[in-house]
């Protein structure tokens, strides 16, 4: 459970930046220095606004996955970030 709820805490601080509502430092942040938040640097680029409701649909996955306590949920929700990630990333 704890090794899914790091994962997903690495990705949801990653997806809202260090002022996101559902930032927590406990979980590390490991795209410091890459940009304010995936979601931020979205915002902030015409051309990266247009992938912003798939990253926002990764965040709510993230915060809903890490308020699971059923570990199948964690890892349907850790594998559901990252396939949407992986595709915000690639439709770059």
């Amino acid at each position: 459970m704890g090794y899914v709820e790091q994962h997903l805490g690495h990705a949801l601080n990653c997806i809202e930046g260090p002022q996101g509502r559902n930032f927590n430092r406990a979980w590390g942040h490991v795209c410091d220095g890459q940009g304010q938040g995936i979601l931020t640097d979205l915002r902030n680029d015409r051309e990266g606004m247009s992938w912003t409701l798939v990253v926002e649909a990764a965040d709510e996955l993230a915060v809903k996955g890490i308020r699971s306590r059923d570990l199948a949920q964690r890892k349907n929700a850790a594998r559901g970030v990252a396939e949407l990630l992986r595709l915000a990333a690639e439709g770059r």
